[in-house]
């Protein structure tokens, strides 16, 4: 409640807090007609006017009403005694209970001199309704409101964790219909209401309230086609269910409010899936509606959100229900099945190497199977190794004559002694990889799997199986858009040991490989001398399945041979013919990046392929290359393959392949540098060796040469779709003969983040100003060049041929800037609005070391598609949570049919930039309809570094009504302006149409005044109030009034401020004399420049007409944690 009116901030920052119930003197009760009764467009009142002479007030209210006073802990006074009048203090008042006739709870505050003499009295006439949203946030299986220390606005995960959970209705409930539930715009039977959720809205209060105040259910456009809601109402025999919001349905107005509970019931109609996280947020807004024709102010909002279930698999472990039998084609899954099954969330994807076999399932090598030991289950792997196994043990037991296929019809007889395992060798390895990626990732010991005899025949350079495949059906769950695979690097791999024959294998620095003992063994002891390396002899007692493996980590740098021997144990088999070397050829393969963010690549032992935000965090970082180092081009670099200049590399990430080792490994195996599938249209490499349809690109290291440089650019900035994930990997193949799949040995990967597009504040220091040269504003022109020259900020001045007449430069464009470790480069984000200056950013701004970045509207622009309606605001922190790089401010409407919202392109946009979380405004009230229109950020030396300046129109009528009773009244407003009427402050005052629609207008700018308090972390002090009033257009919206003085140009301590041409008291402008006194406290300098011609009466001001590239933050944008 502002007591104060809009006297200057002052006081201790430090705050108590004081609550009670202070008596009302029943004797004091003023009597009110009841025609003159009208309900608070405050809950502080209209355009209170602070006596002249008041030190202190008290408070005094009805027994249901309880007065906060939010309070310095050194002005504390007693319960009884007066307080002093500063604007520091805040009264909040609440309610016990909701009222039940209007206007039923008062408060009474006086205002007293420092005699103790009472100079005035305010009152405030309060009705007390409830509204209330409310779900199973408990998710105990029905709806109960909430909790006193519980978020309906906030979905957490965990057993502790909260907020409701919504089914999509993909069933079919009647048999009649020609699709899901979901597909039906109306419920047909009462079981397809029990797939639904619940959801209540609590409505109590007089009726005559919520006919002026209507109570409006509304979900956000961006969820509008995920959801249905039904609304169930009475009908003549049985409920009705009424289709309210959904698709194209953003809002609904509740009938007859006011009278209990209203139940909704909810549907999804979309699961989570990559573009959509699966949340869906509902609110109901209370709306003060000043008259028909406005959309309505919010006064109060109740939000919850739901969850859309996950698709969940089941293990081959759960109970069997019911078998299905189908028929499947298709070589690859397609990527939607694939980004489906990743957005669930709670069974996090594993991608194993199938490619080798030709069909390329998994469920074709691997299934599980239920075990009442251990984890439950055992993992079963086909094992070419393991059939070979038992057919030498038939073979030795005599039975060698033994066929394969008895009694099947066609199929061509093998017999034991007609095995060679030519066959076998390259699918093992394929499924020894796998195993080793199973056992890293879900955590398994070799007591977990078993090895199932399988075989398989090689057909076009691809493995299926020779006879029917043991192994039950499995399904392959798809890996994260833009991250690295969880199985792409393997540091363990697995080798298998024969004592029939020499086993070779080759080794890369820095990983294990893992002995395969027991196939081959029962029992005895295994000695490994490590030929060069430093870990001498080990010694490992065979015949436990526990001590199946040897691990070998490679240390050393010679790149000698290293042999891996197996030795006979004192009770040897008949089967095991002594030993069997396995030469192992050792090398480097390593792909490194700058994952330390120094601005040089070097060697690391941090996770290369992860990334980590923070001060301590990693990963490397990759710039969008949308610049145009070569004048000569026609596009951005990045839409050019070819690298035209030694300057078009500086914008490009450096990466390092390292590969060494003997030239006998690399002929034989093959080094291939790859990117994954979701990430091709994100980068290109120097050469054009990978990017667009090039996934892969073969590495052939040369006699001298050990490193390979490769230059990487990013193509696309992070978006709805994108994370800004790349991941990139350089992967040894092994060739295991002519005419066969080459099987992966070894993969080494780096994620890379594409740098966020960061804008810059009003705070931070002007490098370069913009305006546009048109027809009759030179005089407007030349005030600009006078105010850049005297803050020493060069200007640019767009000439009349390349802006066509538009004069709206803040509106075409927005300067910002991407930055990497090594570099940083201005960007500028050109709007949809495309209007005369559309070629300008690109003609004109775009070149050497300065960027470019676009966003359309398919559906269609409005004026808020402008970037007059984007603004950042200085560094904040909000509750403990620090904002270094400040946040994103957008204007938008409330939920409505017919409502105006930036372009959802536009907005995708800026909230996956991630470092600079946007907030949502009100400014559809406006005509125009942008955030600049209202406030501004001015820099200040004190408290958070800055002051938030917002339009005011109680400001306005207070200090008009200052003047008028110091006498002024007949002063006129807009003098010197030709043609142009001059209301005196006394018209203004008396003009009671404007006094109304200035009262809708400060509640819009109060309500966007709460959620900046909220949302930015600030206070009161931070606030400044400047005067403003706005008129009402045929379409019943807000225009400025007089020019609109927050909408100013902030050069450094220089400010463009607006002309207002207000009231000349004692020979200066009331209105510019109030402004002067609120800001140059602050050290800040102050010129009004006359914008009333040239852009005040096409309804923009300064700002809007002048645009500025600031400095980049000191602050590095990886430090941020989301």
């Amino acid at each position: 409640m502002d007591i104060c009116g809009t006297a200057s901030s002052k006081g201790d920052p430090s705050r108590g807090i004081s609550a009670w119930k202070p008596p009302f003197p029943r004797s004091s009760r003023p009597k009110r007609d009841t025609e003159e009764v009208e309900f608070p467009r405050e809950a502080s009142g209209c355009w209170l006017s602070t006596p002249r002479g008041a030190v202190s007030f008290d408070v005094h209210a009805t027994p249901a009403v309880t007065v906060h006073m939010i309070h310095s802990p050194a002005t504390k006074p007693s319960l009884d005694a007066r307080w002093p009048l500063d604007p520091d203090i805040e009264v909040v008042v609440t309610i016990d209970a909701t009222s039940r006739t209007v206007d039923d709870n008062q408060v009474k505050i006086s205002y007293y001199d420092r005699e103790g003499r009472e100079l005035a009295v305010a009152w405030l006439y309060l009705t007390c309704v409830e509204v209330s949203l409310d779900v199973d946030w408990s998710r105990s299986g029905r709806v109960k409101s909430k909790g006193k220390d519980k978020d309906k606005a906030k979905w957490t995960w965990g057993p502790d964790g909260q907020g409701a959970v919504l089914l999509v209705n993909c069933d079919r409930d009647s048999p009649g219909a020609g699709g899901t539930d979901s597909g039906q715009a109306d419920i047909r039977t009462p079981a397809d209401l029990q797939d639904m959720s619940v959801m209540l809205l609590r409505t109590e209060g007089p009726s005559a309230i919520f006919a002026e105040y209507p109570v409006v259910l509304h979900v956000p456009e961006s969820d509008a086609d995920k959801v249905r809601v039904f609304h169930a109402v009475r009908g003549d025999a049985y409920p009705l269910y009424k289709p309210v919001l959904g698709p194209d349905k953003l809002s609904y107005v509740l009938d007859q409010a006011g009278h209990g509970d209203s139940t909704f019931y909810v549907e999804g109609l979309a699961f989570p899936d990559r573009g959509f996280s699966g949340l869906v947020s509902f609110s109901a807004s209370l709306l003060e509606v000043p008259h028909k024709d406005s959309p309505g102010t919010p006064i109060f909002t109740d939000t919850v959100v739901f969850r859309v279930a996950p698709w969940i698999m089941t293990p081959n472990t759960q109970q069997p229900l019911e078998v299905f039998v189908c028929r499947m084609a298709g070589r690859r899954m397609c990527r939607a099945v694939r980004d489906f099954l990743y957005a669930q969330t709670v069974q996090a994807p594993l991608e194993v190497y199938s490619e080798w076999l030709s069909v390329g399932h998994v469920d074709e090598f691997l299934t599980f199977v239920p075990a009442l030991d251990r984890k439950g289950f055992r993992l079963l792997l086909a094992s070419p190794n393991a059939c070979y196994k038992l057919f030498k043990e038939k073979q030795q037991q005599g039975h060698g004559e033994a066929t394969q296929f008895i009694g099947s019809s066609g199929a061509r007889g093998w017999d034991v002694e007609g095995w060679d395992g030519s066959s076998g060798s390259f699918p093992q390895r394929c499924i020894d990889w796998n195993r080793d990626l199973l056992k890293q990732e879900l955590g398994l010991s070799e007591q977990d799997r078993v090895d199932i005899p399988q075989l398989f025949i090689l057909t076009n350079s691809r493995a299926d199986a020779l006879f029917p495949d043991m192994q039950p059906g499995f399904i392959n769950p798809p890996r994260p858009p833009g991250a690295a695979p969880e199985g792409a690097m393997a540091q363990q791999r697995r080798v298998q040991l024969s004592t029939q024959r020499p086993g070779s294998a080759v080794c890369v620095l820095g990983t294990e490989l893992a002995l395969d003992v027991c196939g081959n063994a029962d029992f005895g002891e295994i000695r490994a001398p490590i030929g060069n390396a430093d870990f001498g002899e080990i010694r490992v007692p065979v015949g436990n399945a526990d001590f199946g493996e040897i691990r070998a980590l490679i240390r050393n740098d010679d790149f000698g041979e290293i042999r891996a021997r197996t030795t006979p144990g004192q009770r040897r088999h008949r089967s095991h013919r002594g030993p069997a070397p396995s030469p192992l050829p050792s090398g480097e393969v390593s792909l490194d990046a700058d994952v330390t963010r120094s601005g040089a690549v070097s060697r690391t032992l941090l996770d290369k392929a992860s990334w980590t935000w923070g001060p301590d965090g990693h990963g490397a970082v990759l710039l969008v290359n949308c610049d145009r180092d070569d004048p000569g081009a026609e596009g951005l670099d990045n839409e050019d393959s070819a690298v035209r200049s030694y300057n078009d590399l500086q914008d490009m990430a450096q990466l390092v392949l390292r590969a060494r080792g003997p030239r006998a490994t690399f002929a034989g195996h093959r080094l291939l540098r790859h990117s994954v599938t979701e990430d091709n249209v994100e980068l290109e490499m120097f050469k054009a060796v990978l990017g667009g349809s090039k996934l892969s690109y073969t590495v052939r290291p040369s006699r001298h040469q050990h490193e390979s440089v490769f230059y990487v650019e990013g193509l696309a900035f992070p978006d709805v779709a994108f994370s800004g994930l790349v991941s990139l990997h350089v992967t040894l193949l092994e060739s295991p003969g002519k005419g066969l799949l080459e099987s992966p040995i070894f993969t080494d990967s780096v994620v890379f983040r594409v740098a966020p597009w960061i804008m810059t504040p009003n705070t931070a220091p002007p490098l370069e100003v913009f305006v546009c040269s048109v027809d009759k504003n030179g005089e407007f022109g030349a005030a600009v060049g006078a105010l850049a020259e005297r803050a020493q900020v060069p200007l640019t001045v767009c000439p009349a041929p390349q802006n066509q007449q538009d004069r709206w430069i803040q509106d075409e464009v927005e300067f910002g800037y991407i930055q990497a470790p090594h570099k940083t480069l201005p960007v500028v984000f050109d709007s949809p609005r495309d209007r005369g200056l559309k070629d300008f950013p690109v003609r004109s701004i775009l070149g050497p070391d300065f960027g470019y970045v676009a966003r359309q509207a398919p559906e269609g622009t409005s004026s808020l598609d402008s970037f007059g309606n984007l603004e950042v605001s200085p560094p904040v922190t909000v509750q403990g949570k620090e904002y270094p790089l400040g946040r994103i401010l957008i204007g938008s409407s409330f939920p409505r049919e017919g409502g105006r919202r930036m372009a959802k392109a536009v907005r995708d946009f800026l909230v996956a930039q991630k470092v600079q979380a946007p907030v949502e405004l009100f400014s559809d009230w406006l005509s125009v309809g942008h955030v600049d229109e209202f406030l501004s950020f001015v820099p200040a030396p004190d408290r958070k570094g800055f002051r938030l300046l917002l339009a005011s129109p109680s400001a306005c009528y207070q200090l008009l009504r200052e003047k008028q009773e110091e006498g002024f009244g007949e002063a006129a407003m807009f003098q010197g302006l030709d043609r142009v009427p001059k209301p005196t402050i006394n018209a203004i005052l008396a003009d009671e149409e404007l006094r109304k629609f200035n009262d809708y207008a400060q509640s819009c700018i109060s309500w966007n005044r709460d959620i900046l308090k909220r949302s930015l972390g600030l206070a009161e002090p931070d606030i400044l109030d400047i005067p403003q009033l706005f008129q009402s257009n045929a379409d019943s919206e807000a225009e400025a009034f007089f020019p609109d003085m927050v909408n100013m140009l902030v050069l450094g301590r220089h400010l463009g401020i607006p002309k207002p041409f207000g009231p000349v008291v004692g020979g200066r402008c009331c209105l510019e004399q109030r402004v002067r006194e609120l800001l140059e406290p602050l050290g800040l300098s102050c010129t009004f420049i006359d914008d009333f011609f040239s852009y005040h009466v096409l309804l923009g001001e300064v700002h809007c007409g002048t645009n500025v590239r600031r400095k980049p933050f000191a602050f590095k944008w990886w430090h941020v944690v989301p």
